[in-house]
């Protein structure tokens, strides 16, 4: 959790230990790894937060967040997505892929931007169970798509900002571009 009133260095909102970036509104963000090599494999970081209300069963909601690929990084990813879940996901460590199939995926392919917000989005059709959503990278190593982006700072992470999530409901007819 970035925030720019706090009085640490390593979680300001604008300069902190990952970069530099002002959140997209407001004066917060949160953060989060994706991706880790060479030195620890499988190494992700997940937000997962409860639904104030569990989702109705059929209705659609249209899913958005806004990421920031932090700068510190030489490598960039597309693998960020959405899992929808009926209970808070525990017992998991770090050094581990989640072993869920994500219902919402980035689909603007790799997010390279460390300048600006790169919206991630997509419709969901609720089973009428869901309490809670988790923000990360299921894919593991060897399926995670990876873009070399810079060769100055030869740290091996991918370290994505989140900003602005909402959980919409919407007409199930209407497409996502309507």
């Amino acid at each position: 959790y970035f925030n720019e009133c706090t009085s640490s260095s390593f979680v300001d909102g604008a300069q902190n230990a990952f970069g530099y970036q002002q959140a997209r509104s407001g004066v917060a963000y949160a953060g989060l790894a994706t991706h880790k090599t060479p030195w620890i494999s499988e190494f992700r970081e997940y937000i997962e937060v409860g639904l104030a209300a569990s989702l109705v069963q059929d209705s659609c909601y249209l899913f958005t967040m806004y990421v920031n690929l932090a700068r510190l990084g030489t490598y960039a990813t597309e693998d960020i997505s959405v899992y929808f879940s009926d209970t808070a996901i525990a017992g998991v460590l770090h050094d581990e892929a989640l072993p869920f199939v994500p219902q919402v995926t980035n689909s603007t392919g790799f997010i390279t931007d460390t300048l600006g917000w790169t919206e991630v989005s997509g419709l969901y059709q609720a089973h009428g169970v869901e309490n809670f959503i988790t923000i990360g990278n299921f894919h593991d190593d060897s399926t995670t798509s990876l873009m070399y982006v810079d060769s100055v700072l030869n740290y091996h992470v991918i370290y994505f900002y989140i900003d602005d999530v909402s959980l919409t409901p919407v007409d199930c007819s209407v497409s996502v571009n309507e």
